[in-house]
């Protein structure tokens, strides 16, 4: 029915991928921001959908699931229009990767001529401080990630969570800018792994950490990214690096995983840094300044490179001459240290034993500083 400029669906019933939608809507030709819509959807098959777009090819299990979209009456909305979606699966799964329930908001501001000027994904302030509130209760009770109820843009994903706060927007230019913080809580390294490869051997490990992006996507030289992760019931031992590494150090099994590390993560110019690895599991304590890897967008055919050094004596009980200069401390570390090059793609990452001279001066002032931070010193300017 069209009213005017004002045009309305008063019904919307569709049967698509095995399953079956229903909603309504309006749309203001002079005013986007006051568009309307709800839609319904259930028993839409995952398979079905993976068969009508190749890039959800390996999505398994059915999906329900609730659009609205509607002008934003409350008093600190972020923009005019709010849109939020909810999608609740069954047996939900992308290739190895569980796919749980997900809820997502976000605000929008659309130009006259229907143009995307902003897009936020975020709540209201009064949703943050109840969700802030829950979230410190069930803290507080220890309940587990599962049995947690979802907060607004809330993905869980890969039996953990994984929240997103996104801004994108036109500036006055013309020029199109996208801003993510990505939250990751408890992910299954294992799962995550095997939806690229699904002939690799088993990752145990979980994966939490924080990522921030921001850039351009119609230039992805320009985009720029950091973020901090932390690994806990670890055990990469199947990692092609590592596994040499423990090789060479005559390092044995573990019965579970109990490993855990941290790293920086660092984006420029479509090179993804891991930079201050750290991890240790076996008894064994691995170190690496940098590990790069070019070309990120041509993945997984991206060059991977960098040293990793393991050591399974700790820096603290080494003898040191007293007041110890750089050099001097490296011709005590490096016979206790086994060094490995990694090297090859993403896709198929290679390794060899390297020598300690290879080493760059990066990963040498790592260890030098670990090395003064595991005896409480400060270290010496010689």
């Amino acid at each position: 029915m069209i009213d005017g400029r004002i045009a309305t669906v008063e019904k919307i019933i569709a049967s698509a991928a095995g399953g079956h939608a229903e909603g309504r809507g309006t749309v203001d030709a002079d005013d986007p921001n006051k568009t309307t819509l709800t839609l319904a959807w259930s028993n839409i098959s995952g398979q079905r959908l993976g068969e009508l777009l190749p890039q959800l090819n390996g999505l398994d299990g059915t999906y329900g699931g609730a659009l609205a979209i509607a002008p934003a009456t409350a008093e600190r909305a972020l923009e005019p229009l709010r849109v939020t979606l909810g999608v609740t699966p069954i047996g939900g799964r992308f290739r190895a990767a569980e796919i749980g329930p997900m809820k997502l908001s976000a605000f929008v501001n659309v130009s006259p001529d229907f143009k995307l000027e902003r897009l936020i994904l975020d709540q209201l302030p009064s949703e943050i401080r109840a969700a802030q509130q829950r979230e410190r209760e069930l803290n507080a009770q220890d309940v587990p990630l599962k049995d947690r109820p979802l907060d607004w843009n809330d993905f869980r994903i890969a039996d953990g969570r994984i929240r997103i706060w996104g801004r994108r927007g036109r500036h006055q230019l013309g020029q199109i800018q996208t801003h993510f913080i990505t939250q990751f809580t408890h992910l299954d390294v294992d799962q995550l792994v095997h939806v690229f490869k699904a002939d690799e051997k088993p990752m145990p490990s979980r994966l939490n950490g924080t990522i921030t992006i921001h850039g351009n996507s119609a230039d992805k030289n320009l985009i720029l990214g950091e973020g901090d992760l932390e690994l806990v019931d670890s055990d990469l031992g199947n990692f092609a690096p590592l596994a040499l590494l423990y090789n060479l150090m005559h390092v044995g099994g573990t019965t579970r995983p109990t490993g855990h590390g941290t790293l920086g993560l660092s984006l420029q110019t479509s090179t993804l840094s891991m930079r201050n690895i750290r991890y240790f599991n076996r008894g064994v304590e691995a170190r690496a300044a940098s590990i790069d890897i070019s070309r990120l967008w041509d993945a997984p055919d991206s060059p991977i490179e960098g040293f990793i050094v393991g050591s399974a004596r700790p820096f603290a009980d080494l003898k040191l001459p007293l007041l110890a200069d750089v050099d001097q401390i490296l011709s005590v570390v490096q016979s206790g240290l086994t060094a490995v090059k990694v090297e090859g793609t993403l896709h198929n990452v290679k390794s060899r034993g390297a020598q300690f001279d290879e080493l760059g001066d990066s990963l040498k002032r790592l260890i030098v500083g670990d090395v003064h931070a595991s005896k409480g010193q400060t270290p010496s300017s010689k």
